[in-house]
């Protein structure tokens, strides 16, 4: 049962960092999309999918608001891929802002949009329109190569599997190791569900972050585990 454990508990982490990893690659990919269009604030409240299939069909949006005392009008932008880096579609919203006054504007993206079949990149940029400042963000949708589900829940089934894998390996096997052993998979496991939970809110930049601790402890475990074997 401990070898079965032992399995277990390893593919729940490469379950986790797989998806994790994912976030963060469609994140830095984005961040790389039309970067230079640049604006004067960040658009915090941009919301995308985090998982299309092939033939999926989702919605991108943002909400604009408008806090000043005078009507405004602005021009809001939406980039995305056509299948490829260097393509993209544009489509252009005109808005007009009452004082106080706070509109969501909506984006259509599939899977089929996908570049190098892997990620649909996404930019949305609103004009500076006085006394609003431009704003701009991105973000990376990642593509899984199946038809007939949705991406929502394949998100759901990939959390679940890969957080079971390492509750049940940890019962058959972690718990079995002396203390002194069982410290760096403790940890590891630690940073698989840290970033899943930071994948899951978007937060590519600090996946990216956890990604490279993990990938450092696992060459650690392994040298460990070469100089103890010895």
């Amino acid at each position: 049962m401990r070898r079965i454990g032992y399995v277990i508990f390893w593919i729940g982490i490469l379950l986790n960092t797989v998806f994790y990893g994912g976030v963060f690659w469609a994140g830095f990919e984005a961040s790389l999309f039309d970067s230079a269009l640049v604006a004067d604030a960040r658009l915090a409240t941009l919301r995308c999918p985090l998982l299309l299939t092939t033939d999926e069909g989702g919605v991108v949006s943002a909400v604009f608001t408008n806090p000043s005392e005078r009507e405004v009008r602005r021009i809001v932008y939406a980039r995305v891929t056509e299948r490829y880096i260097t393509l993209m579609r544009e489509e252009r919203v005109p808005l007009t802002l009452a004082p106080g006054d706070a509109q969501r504007v909506e984006w259509q993206v599939a899977g089929r949009d996908a570049a190098w079949k892997r990620f649909v990149l996404v930019r949305v940029y609103a004009q500076r329109s006085s006394p609003l400042p431009s704003r701009t963000n991105t973000c990376g949708i990642m593509v899984f190569p199946v038809s007939g589900l949705r991406g929502a829940h394949i998100v759901v089934a990939w959390v679940i599997a890969g957080l079971v894998c390492l509750g049940v390996g940890s019962k058959l096997w972690l718990v079995m190791l002396s203390e002194h052993n069982r410290w760096r998979y403790v940890t590891l496991a630690g940073f698989a569900v840290l970033g899943v939970v930071l994948g899951l809110f978007r937060f590519w930049a600090v996946a990216g972050f956890v990604l490279v601790l993990s990938i450092l402890l696992c060459v650690i475990i392994l040298a460990m585990d070469v100089v103890e074997k010895d």
